[in-house]
């Protein structure tokens, strides 16, 4: 859950709820079978799982950013790299992974402050990290200038060849009684630092992470309404999952509609190699919150994982997500409450502090 701070561009965002605990029970009836009444067969096992992923948190005031690597079987630290945002008390940053399983692009911004960084890092054979390596791109945010004071990446992805990188923007007016958000989504090219941006011209929509629903020209993302505003609190909730294509000159934001289950939606990561995607859900009613983890394989759904806690408390929602998925698709970071990985449909938790991103 993101909170405002002090001079910061971030606001306190509380999703909404869907229709408590009857639209969940609904929700997952119908992620329980495919489009047809017939049950999703099991995925395929024995895709290989990627050796290593990175996690970034959130800074915190006399600490230093730090990106860390693990080991995926076993969640065994091989690495810290320190992310440079000097002098900043609190500094959101996220990770994105690329197709060699051991190059990953950072990016973070500094609070309150105008403008974006990036950095690639590479990781050697035994998964320990080469130094940040500044990328010299033109700004982020390109549609207003830079990215302002008053506005949040919301997520980044690497394209599966590792040239280009896409850029969920969240643009809003710096009083929260009069919020705004509009979306920007820019691509970048790795090798020139061009950047092109998409903007949605529907005030009150924003976009979600993204993620490169094809590997190299395909650019999925979840479109969020926001619905009503009662300062300092901002009620939002998903209402559907929209992709750009990028190759395509004529293409404009917010993109075309992606047919995926809607109701509870949290996050949608699609997998760069495989028309699969894995998606989050989650409701709160009768005092309990619900969280699940999906498959989207063309038109079959399957409940991976499902999760309960007795409890109401708004912050449950900002723990349920997809933070990354390999190339096949068989292979997950989940939040859902609690972090770790899910392979062939079986979970595994993780060692550590949930991050902020994580990316294979």
């Amino acid at each position: 859950m993101r909170e405002d701070t002090e001079g910061g561009a971030l606001r306190r965002l509380v999703p909404i709820v869907v229709a408590a605990a009857v639209a969940i029970t609904a929700a997952l009836a119908v992620l329980a079978s495919t489009a047809d009444g017939q049950t999703a067969a099991k995925p395929p096992s024995g895709t290989p799982m990627p050796r290593y992923y990175v996690t970034v948190g959130s800074g915190v005031s006399g600490q230093p950013l730090r990106a860390v690597v693990r080991d995926s079987a076993t969640g065994r630290v091989t690495g810290v790299v320190t992310i440079p945002a000097p002098g900043v008390a609190f500094a959101p940053a996220s990770v994105a992974g690329g197709g060699d399983g051991r190059t990953f692009v950072v990016g973070v911004s500094k609070s309150g402050q105008a403008g974006y960084s990036l950095y690639r890092l590479r990781l050697s054979p035994v998964g320990a990290p080469g130094p940040l390596a500044p990328l010299r791109v033109l700004p982020i945010g390109s549609a207003a200038g830079g990215l302002p004071a008053r506005a949040e990446v919301t997520g980044i992805s690497l394209s599966r060849d590792d040239t280009k990188l896409a850029v969920s923007i969240e643009h809003f007016e710096p009083s929260v009684d009069t919020v705004q958000p509009w979306a920007e989504l820019d691509v970048v090219d790795l090798a020139t630092g061009h950047v092109r941006a998409w903007v949605s011209k529907v005030v009150g929509y924003w976009a979600g992470p993204p993620s490169w629903a094809d590997g190299t020209t395909k650019v999925a993302f979840t479109w969020w309404r926001v619905t009503w505003i009662v300062a300092p609190r901002v009620a939002q909730h998903v209402v559907g999952v929209r992709e750009i294509d990028t190759a395509d000159r004529r293409a404009a934001m917010p993109g075309t509609p992606v047919n995926v289950p809607v109701a509870g939606l949290r996050s949608a990561v699609f997998a760069s190699g495989a028309p699969i995607a894995v998606m989050s859900f989650c409701s709160a009613g009768g005092g309990a919150t619900t969280a699940s983890i999906a498959e989207l394989a063309g038109q079959r759904v399957r409940v991976l994982r499902t999760q309960t806690r007795r409890s109401t408390d708004p912050a449950l929602l900002s723990q349920c997500d997809v933070l990354s998925v390999d190339a096949t698709g068989r292979h997950a970071l989940v939040q859902g409450f609690e972090f770790g990985r899910i392979d062939n449909g079986v979970f595994t938790p993780l060692p550590g502090a949930a991050p902020v991103s994580a990316a294979w």
